[in-house]
């Protein structure tokens, strides 16, 4: 009997399917009209009396019957799904449950008291983890980072778990961050369905989310996001208790360098404020000691609760100061009460001309240099011609060369120096107005059998494949300014890039062949331009589209404009204008590493992780930051700390928890679901499906046995 007791049934109601067993017996106690059949003279005027069915008293092939009733009642617990329990009743799981915690790590959790409070919400939740559930901690502000997987969690042993969550959570303190909600709630979800794909069993998944839920979260991409209804959610808010007076310092737009330089700061004030009037001054950056907290050229700003005002600060100080700090008081959390300004400078980019052509000609290539690369107050250009373009790609220029352009017939002594600058980090452009420009374009590429022909074009010839993975062409890359077969080209020369090793093509005519070709030649670039923008050539002078590309090719020679050197935590490192000599020296933001200003001096960081103000270093150099710096800010939402409206997380769609089951209805459902996991495991129905098998074989085999009826019943029958 102990064997038997363990025996449980998934479908139990398929029990009532095995009064078919029935059937067999039905069938063979009914008694069939024989099969031979003779008909004799004598009874020919009879009355044809057919026999009547009636029941056996005795049953005929017991083998034959037991077959069938076995098939039967073995498919009949095929389909009732048995299992053996290796489990009492006493030892089902208390619960069996996915967790995940989301814990709001951004900038508003380092008001007074607040983080404090998230820690413990989160400790408390720890806790009452049950040893069968799966916990995953993650953390989330503008990105959402794994602090604890569950699969770490399920390989420690039970009396450990709680203890390395806990010790995780010690550990952490709130960044600088903005709160990304929406994003870490939708990573939350793709993580418990990843789960239940795995083959995962759980009574319920659930997460929790321990932040402020102050009304700068970004909940908006739950607009787009179905929300999954076997998840539900759980919010416990924080910092109910925190001082509510908040105001905010955002810088507005980009710095002003004119004659009376200024900057815009936005004060916002939050929902449920309390104070209304707060000051706005300069921090002096000269000041020490207790003189530091001290404002320069305060104002006061009123600013009503849940709403903002914008005022114009004027620079104050020296006007030597390339970076400036300005600080607001009146309100209770400091954590936004500074805003950092690094006051644009305008860049020089010098572009050396080499060539035959006069700038007074208004068909000739110099003609439109100007015009293609325009000053701006972010960026000064310079247009040197021959000598001086070539004085300026020596290392003793106080202004090096940012690029240079190769037309038309050049001296060998104004090309070689050009290969030279070229080879040394340098990026020239060879503009291939006529064969004439094949002598130069040997010498620039060190290929004594490169060629140049004129191609013969019937009417004009279109830009037709561009690669918009370039750097050149990849403010082009968008549907509405994509389309390049608007210019037209009344010449252009052949080039074959077969004999340049390592070229790119960078745009194609109609007929394939290459319209611009970079080439890499020793540490610099060489762009090939296969036609000039004179009228004679084709209409890239008079395309709006060509300045676009002509001014992102001198931005990859490092030209930058310093107007993005502001910045919010969480942006992208930026690359660092180089003010050296020579292209040669040139590093992305991969190879930069960057220092952040502090009262206590300089400190390497990794990233752009927190506000204050920057100076990029070259990987290489162990010292000598460079002269200008970067100026990071909070997000402004983060100042927004009045809470969320209840209402507007309910309307998002969520499971909350008040859909969940009671406790006796979610212990029902985890002993069911551990026996459907039992029972995936053990699959006694293959073996009783086999058995049917078995035994319908046997059945046919041994009806086919059976001797025939006779060809006519005898007369005692």
């Amino acid at each position: 009997m102990g064997f038997f007791s363990s025996l449980s049934f998934l479908a139990p109601l398929y029990v009532v399917a095995g009064l078919t067993v029935g059937l067999p017996i039905l069938f063979h106690l009914i008694r069939r009209t024989p099969r031979g059949r003779r008909d004799f003279s004598s009874t020919m005027f009879l009355q044809p009396s057919p026999p009547r069915i009636t029941r056996r008293s005795r049953l005929d092939n017991w083998l034959l019957l037991l077959l069938r009733a076995a098939a039967v009642l073995l498919l009949v617990a095929a389909f009732c799904r048995p299992l053996w329990r290796h489990l009492q009743a006493g030892d089902a799981p208390e619960s069996l449950h996915d967790i995940i915690i989301l814990l709001d790590t951004s900038a508003s959790l380092r008001r007074t008291g607040v983080w404090d409070e998230a820690r413990a919400a989160v400790e408390e939740q720890v806790r009452a983890i049950g040893p069968n559930d799966s916990l995953e901690l993650l953390t989330f502000d503008d990105a959402t980072r794994v602090l604890m997987p569950a699969t770490e969690w399920r390989e420690l042993e039970a009396t450990q778990r709680i203890d390395v969550a806990l010790d995780r959570l010690s550990d952490l303190e709130p960044g600088w961050g903005a709160s990304n909600l929406g994003d870490a709630l939708i990573e939350a979800a793709d993580r418990l369905e990843q789960a239940a794909a795995a083959g995962k069993v759980a009574t319920t998944q659930q997460v929790f989310v321990v932040s402020d839920l102050q009304q700068g979260s970004r909940w908006e991409p739950l607009q787009r996001f179905e929300w999954p209804a076997n998840v539900t959610v759980e919010f416990i808010a924080v910092g109910a208790q925190a001082a509510p007076t908040n105001a905010g310092l955002q810088i507005v737009g980009r710095p002003e360098v004119g004659d009376q330089p200024f900057v815009r700061v936005r004060v916002s004030n939050a929902a449920n404020s309390e104070r209304e009037t707060f000051q706005v001054g300069w921090r002096d950056p000269l000041a020490q000691g207790g003189e530091a907290d001290k404002l320069v050229g305060a104002i006061d700003v009123y600013v009503p609760s849940g709403q903002s005002r914008v005022v114009r600060m004027p620079r104050s100080g020296d006007e030597g100061f390339t970076a400036g700090e300005l600080r607001l008081t009146g309100d209770d959390q400091p954590f936004d009460n500074q805003a950092f300004v690094a006051w644009p400078k305008s860049a020089t980019a010098v572009i050396g001309m080499l060539g035959d052509d006069d700038s007074r000609d208004r068909n000739g290539l110099r003609f439109f240099v100007e015009p293609l690369f325009p000053s701006t107050p972010a960026r000064a250009v310079r247009v040197l011609d021959d000598d001086d373009a070539v004085h300026a790609m020596s290392i003793t220029a106080t202004e090096p060369a940012s690029l240079v352009i190769v037309s038309g017939k050049v001296t060998p002594g104004h090309a070689a120096s050009a290969a030279e600058w070229l080879a040394g980090g340098g990026t020239v452009l060879l503009v291939c107005d006529s064969v004439a420009a094949e002598e130069a374009l040997r010498t620039l590429t060190g290929v004594p059998l490169a060629s140049l022909t004129e191609a013969d074009v019937a009417d004009y010839a279109m830009l037709r494949e561009v690669d918009f993975d370039h750097p050149v062409f990849a403010p082009l890359d968008d549907p509405r300014y994509a389309d390049v077969s608007k210019v037209h080209f009344w010449h252009y020369r052949r080039l074959d890039v077969t004999s340049l090793t390592e070229s790119r093509v960078l745009a194609t005519y109609e007929s394939g062949d290459p319209a611009l070709v970079e080439v890499p030649r020793g540490h610099g670039r060489l762009y090939i331009l296969t036609s000039g923008w004179q009228r004679a050539d084709s209409q890239l002078a008079t395309w709006p589209k060509f300045v676009t590309i002509m001014n992102a090719l001198l931005a990859t020679t490092g030209v930058v404009n310093t107007a993005t050197n502001q910045l919010v935590v969480g942006d992208a490192a930026p690359s660092a204008p180089d003010t050296r000599s020579t292209p040669a020296s040139l590093t992305s933001s991969a190879a930069i590493s960057f220092v952040r200003q502090s009262d206590t001096g300089p400190v390497a960081v990794d990233a752009l992780s927190q506000p204050g103000l920057y100076r990029a270093v070259d990987a290489d150099e162990a010292t000598g930051a460079r002269d200008w710096p970067w100026a990071v800010n909070l997000p402004a939402d983060e100042s927004q700390t009045a809470p969320l409206p209840a209402s507007l997380l309910e309307s998002l769609g969520l499971s909350l928890t008040s859909d969940l089951p009671t406790a006796d209805e979610q212990q029902r459902q985890g002993a069911q679901l551990a026996r459907v996991e039992l029972e995936g495991r053990q699959r006694l129905w293959r073996w009783l499906l086999l058995a049917v098998l078995v035994l319908l074989v046997a059945e046919t085999l041994l009806a086919a046995r059976r001797p025939k009826a006779l060809a006519a019943p005898r007369a005692d029958e």
